[in-house]
């Protein structure tokens, strides 16, 4: 009787027991990675939950915090993505959302238009008409057109939403500034973004506030006030 030798029974087994062990270790490996990146990958600032859904403050130095069902992106009645972060998302798409966003200017502001996204980072393009043809804004505007450009994402089936700070891009001139004059310039600005981020993200999984060029203090004070809010009406009593 001849011998068997070590791992016969290995090297001898069928193909399909092989196939098995090949796609458990892939489910393994991957439950694995998720659990890693859950515990050491990179997190938010703030996170907040607001009516079920889950509001992030990411600072990250003109790097994206990862992909996105959809970003917001802030323009003029023109529809023109010519700077700041409006700019950063055109040349993502390829500049493929500013030709189609040009076919229906002009738009007026609080309005919204959703076109293409960036291959591999966002799958479309809302861009929230901020200002008027004189580059003016207001805040009721950016709350009117944040709010709808997340509903309308919403029902295209974006579960992640990004929406970087839009205050570079709403300075008037000039544009040099002193950081304190940037920051008290970003408050209302961060005010009425949020205004219109609770206002439509019904049923949206998660909003990543993106501070791409600083700020990210006063939107971390913004968003303490709301949650500050949320456990004082909370905790205030009913009377009958």
């Amino acid at each position: 009787m001849t011998q068997a030798k070590p791992f016969d029974f290995i090297l001898g087994s069928p193909y399909w027991i092989w196939v098995g062990i090949a796609m458990f270790s892939a489910v393994f490996a991957a439950l694995f990675a998720v659990i890693f990146w859950e515990y050491f990958g990179p997190k938010p600032k703030r996170r907040i939950s607001v009516n079920g859904t889950s509001i992030e403050l990411w600072d990250k130095e003109r790097k994206m915090p990862g992909g996105a069902g959809g970003i917001i992106v802030p323009v003029a009645s023109d529809m023109k993505m010519s700077s700041g972060i409006s700019k950063w998302v055109r040349d993502a798409s390829a500049n493929a959302v500013q030709y189609e966003a040009l076919r229906v200017a002009p738009m007026q502001p609080g309005e919204f238009f959703v076109g293409s996204g960036g291959r591999y980072r966002f799958a479309k393009t809302a861009l929230a008409v901020v200002m008027d043809d004189q580059k003016r804004t207001s805040t009721e505007w950016i709350k009117r057109a944040v709010s709808a450009s997340i509903s309308n994402l919403r029902e295209m089936d974006a579960d992640v939403i990004l929406v970087p700070d839009m205050t570079e891009d709403l300075l008037r001139q000039p544009t040099w500034i002193s950081d304190e004059q940037r920051k008290e310039t970003c408050r209302p600005i961060a005010r009425a973004m949020l205004d219109g981020i609770i206002e439509g993200c019904q049923d949206v999984e998660r909003v990543k506030i993106w501070a791409w060029r600083g700020n990210a203090d006063i939107w971390a004070e913004e968003l303490d006030r709301i949650s500050a809010e949320q456990k004082a009406l909370i905790a205030t009593p009913v009377h009958a």
